[in-house]
């Protein structure tokens, strides 16, 4: 009749979307005879409980995000539209607290990105950030690292990541490993440096100036593992190999000569491999006797290093330390001996020597086949004797694992004529440069004369911190140098030092830097002549156990040079092993701030040490970072030429 039976109350009581006055019934108090046939009593959805029922209410889920924004797209495929899912990315965290943030600035709202980015900072155990460390990420992820030292590992998504942090150059300082949940990185990680061998390790053996080859490899675990040593020849054939059972802190020696393979007159390298490699330390060392067996004419010792990658540095002298006017015209030949590492490929090498201020004096690229050596002149040839200076190798591939050692030979004879004797020889491997704090020993003792080079590896000039400390805790000099782009200086540390007393320097690089340091140590004889020294490149201190190598054989002395470099007093636990690993004894050091001392492990800390063997030293200082060490091994000589042989390895 045109007249409707029943008007709209606008009322909705039970918020069902249906007018009171056509709803039998009401939600609120509904009747015993239950829904009505047409079941237009059912609540509408009210996903977020929030009162407003979804059709009216803009933001579903109420995650904070529109509905209209978020829309039908489903991002973890979880089969709920992101307008009706509170964790859209499925990462675990809800898409309130993740809205309107994009940590890891891939341009992706966090909300809609299951990845998020971690932050390292790795530091040295005093705390100061390192700069030029290489972050190796595992294969789906990338790193950036900035020039402060933060490094940034992009789009990372929930579980657990290990990674290998390394220093310039090569070498493990660090191996974070870190778990993601609910897809939150955190807040910066901080690693602190703690160094560690990568493995395998190479070093160079030589048959020429009948030299005498060792290597000595040290298990510096609780347990005992296993080792594999391989001779192989310049042109990357292994020519024999031995297996060596290590007990627990025990340390076997191989002798290259005597493995099958071996030649007078060539020259190889040598890998060892540790079973399992966080236990690895060890030495190289290479000796010279004169023909009649009676004295050794020269000692070469280098600690086990890391594989390199990238650019390496390394420092040449070819000046006479020997004032005598008859030594002047004496060659003191250096070889830079590189070995390409890689399996497969062919590899270029640039060799760029640079004078005292910097100059380019020679510059060549080498081309070395697959696991193959190649020698060639550092500094002897070009620019010639009674020079010093940097060398550079730049390999063409900066991510392909290659050696490269410097070994240099003080002959007592003319140029271009075959010696038959040599004063002395020292050997190093080369490294990237540091822009963070550095240490070397200095020592004037037994008659030693102490000269410290410092190298700028930058393009521009460049000024470093450099302190002189005493072992008594006396600050001896401190200043900031300045450096012209590519320059290197010399500095008599032992007419720094008062007397016959031994210390430490501190360098400090200033600003971003890079700064390369080595110590030698020349110690004269009669009439002045050289009859021993020993080269230290400076170092970072770095977190956890310090681990050395002392040798007693041909009547030497092992000295455990020790240093506080911190400005609070530390101890220091010193544990002596055997060659089998048998703990000789544990000795406590008492260390006022800045103060160290030369402990020999017989004379001054007592221990039953046997003539004729080796073994290991742990220091382990009560704060970590806080002691640079080193074991000096001394054969002293007559009165006329106090020093026969010396050799330093790092404690570390």
């Amino acid at each position: 009749n045109g007249v409707a039976d029943r008007l709209p109350s606008s009322l909705d009581s039970d918020g069902d979307g249906l007018d009171d006055a056509f709803d039998t019934f009401n939600l609120l108090s509904p009747p015993s005879s239950g829904f009505n046939a047409t079941g237009s009593n059912s609540p509408l959805p009210d996903l977020d409980s929030d009162s407003i029922r979804d059709w009216r209410d803009t933001d579903d889920d109420g995650d904070g995000i529109p509905t209209v924004v978020e829309g039908a797209i489903d991002t973890d495929g979880d089969g709920k539209p992101n307008a009706y899912d509170t964790d859209s990315d499925g990462d675990g965290a809800p898409d309130s607290s993740e809205h309107g943030q994009d940590s890891d600035n891939d341009g992706i709202d966090d909300y809609l990105d299951p990845n998020c980015s971690l932050r390292f900072q790795v530091q040295l155990p005093s705390g100061e950030g390192l700069r030029d460390v290489s972050i190796t990420a595992p294969p789906s992820l990338s790193a950036v690292t900035d020039a402060s030292g933060m490094a940034t590992i992009l789009s990372v998504g929930n579980g657990t990541y290990s990674f290998n942090v390394s220093q310039p150059g090569g070498g493990i300082i660090g191996k974070p490993q870190v778990t993601v949940s609910n897809g939150s990185c955190g807040g910066v990680v901080v690693v602190e440096a703690k160094q560690t061998l990568e493995n395998p390790v190479y070093f160079v053996w030589n048959g020429f100036y009948r030299q005498q080859n060792i290597a000595g490899a040290l298990n510096k675990c609780d347990h005992p593992i296993g080792v594999e040593v391989t001779l192989i020849d310049l042109a990357g054939v292994e020519k024999s190999g031995q297996s060596v059972p290590l007990l627990a802190h025990s340390e076997y020696d191989v002798v290259a000569n005597a493995l099958q393979g071996f030649g007078s007159d060539t020259y190889g390298y040598i890998r060892v491999n540790y079973l399992e490699p966080g236990c690895a330390e060890g030495y190289a060392a290479h000796y010279r006797f004169s023909s009649d067996g009676s004295r050794e004419e020269f000692s070469i010792s280098k600690p086990f290093e890391s594989v390199q990658r990238g650019r390496s540095f390394a420092e040449f002298n070819t000046m006479q330390p020997d004032p005598n006017p008859d030594k002047l015209d004496d060659e003191s030949p250096h070889w830079v001996q590189i070995v390409n590492l890689h399996e497969t490929a062919f590899k270029n090498f640039r060799v760029i020597i640079r004078n005292l201020v910097g100059s380019i004096v020679s510059d060549e690229t080498v081309v070395i086949g697959p696991r193959s050596r190649y020698d060639t002149q550092g500094g002897h040839g070009s620019p010639g004797k009674l020079q010093a200076g940097t060398i550079e190798v730049i390999p063409s591939d900066s991510n392909a694992p290659f050696l490269a050692q410097l070994h240099n030979y003080n002959a007592d004879a003319p140029v271009a004529t075959l010696a038959d004797t040599f004063s002395f020889a020292s050997g190093i491997t080369t490294r990237g440069g540091a822009s963070f704090t550095q240490y070397v020993n200095i020592s004037s003792g037994g008659g030693g004369l102490d000269w410290l080079a410092v190298s700028n590896l930058e393009d521009v000039t460049a000024s470093y911190e450099i302190e002189f400390w005493a072992n008594d805790g006396t600050l001896l000099r401190a200043e900031t140098r300045t450096l012209t782009a590519r320059e290197q200086e010399h500095m008599a540390a032992s007419q720094v030092l008062r007397g016959s007393e031994s210390g430490v320097v501190k360098i400090r690089p200033v600003g971003q830097a890079r700064i390369i340091a080595k110590n030698m140590v020349y110690f004269p004889g009669a009439g002045s002549r050289i009859t021993a020294a020993y080269g230290v490149p400076a170092r970072a201190i770095y977190g956890g156990t310090l681990t050395g190598l002392y040798n007693t054989f041909l009547g030497t002395f092992n000295y455990l040079k020790i240093h506080n470099v911190l400005d609070q007093p530390v101890t220091a636990t010193v544990r002596v092993y055997r060659v089998d690993g048998t703990l000789l004894g544990t000795r406590v050091i008492n260390l006022a701030a800045h103060h160290g001392g030369d402990y020999e492990l017989r004379v001054n800390l007592g221990m039953d040490v046997p003539v004729d063997s080796y073994g290991s030293v742990e220091v382990e200082p009560s704060v970590s970072g806080a002691i640079y060490s080193e074991l000096l091994r001394i054969r002293p000589g007559t009165a006329a030429d106090p020093v026969d042989l010396a050799q330093s390895l790092p404690v570390r």
